[in-house]
């Protein structure tokens, strides 16, 4: 009698922290869609640049493995910003196109009421497109791209809405130096965005 009361007692252990483990699991993943706006800046060098302002997207995931650290994978598209200047042959219109492919680390500062302050750091595969075209040349569209691995940091307010939802605003600046046409130009993205986030 006391073997099957032991038993059971260790069966029903078991059965709660296998239960607990698999609610603690189901925590561990998020997902989150992002939306903001990107101030992009490109320097040529000498003092030529232009800048400009392009709404952004983006999702994430991220695995918890520590209850203030997150591994996580994301792809940001920062938009497209334009520009206009005069040659000798006339007016040269300009495109700029920006992304990144970031994979870091995200750690959480808990505050009070469901708030925490987040702050991130990883390794950015960007990618950046300069098209222009001439009205010396009409019909010539001349594209230049460059991409390569550099940083991404950033820093962030989250609130927990509920354990499964919850909502952020954040900054994350991307530097990138591209090889333009022989030229180096550096660009840079200051994205501020909003997000929406599941955990599952």
């Amino acid at each position: 009698m006391k073997q099957q009361l032991i038993l059971g007692v260790v069966m029903s252990a078991m059965t709660v922290s296998a239960h607990a483990y698999q609610n603690a699991s189901a925590q561990n993943f998020s997902a989150e869609v992002l939306l903001g706006v990107a101030n992009q800046d490109t320097d040529f060098g000498g003092g030529d640049r232009a800048s400009g302002s392009s709404t952004s997207f983006g999702v994430r995931g991220a695995y918890t493995f520590n209850p203030n650290v997150a591994v996580e994978l994301s792809y940001q598209y920062y938009g497209s910003y334009d520009d206009s200047w005069q040659d000798q042959f006339g007016w040269v219109d300009e495109t700029f196109t920006s992304s990144a492919l970031m994979g870091g680390l995200k750690v959480s500062l808990p505050l009070s009421a469901g708030y925490s302050v987040v702050g991130r750091l990883g390794a950015a595969y960007w990618d950046f497109e300069l098209e222009e075209t001439d009205a010396g040349f009409p019909d010539d569209v001349f594209v230049f791209d460059d991409s390569d691995l550099g940083v991404y940091y950033g820093i962030g307010l989250q609130l927990d809405i509920t354990q499964a939802l919850f909502i952020s605003v954040e900054y994350t600046g991307v530097p990138m130096t591209a090889s333009l046409g022989g030229y180096t130009v550096k660009h840079r993205t200051d994205n501020l965005s909003a997000s929406l986030g599941f955990r599952f």
